[in-house]
């Protein structure tokens, strides 16, 4: 499920969408939910963002912590969202099993 339908499902409910990114992101801090960054297709891209591209296909999927780590944080999320828009990956939230 990507976050955007888990903020259309709590909408129903009369819940914010920053009332629910708070939430999904203390899910994420807890280890309850890890987002996950899939390759769809390739396109040639450049920069940085066609660097974070070559790395999500080599990886297949990669959670966005590991990715984080090998790429540093600095504009990650705007060039994952560029990338996302350009169709060439998928960010969604695996639910991680209780313990």
């Amino acid at each position: 499920m990507t976050r955007e339908e888990v903020i259309d499902f709590y909408k129903k409910y009369g819940y914010t969408e920053k009332a629910v990114n708070k939430m999904v992101d203390k899910a994420i801090e807890k280890g309850d939910v890890e987002e996950v960054i899939e390759f769809i297709k390739d396109k040639d891209i450049g920069g940085k963002a066609g660097e974070i591209l070559r790395v999500i296909k080599d990886h297949g999927k990669i959670g966005r912590k590991e990715l984080r780590e090998m790429i540093g944080e600095e504009g990650l999320s705007g060039l994952l969202n560029y990338l996302k828009k350009e169709g060439t990956i998928k960010i969604y939230l695996k639910i991680n099993s209780c313990q």
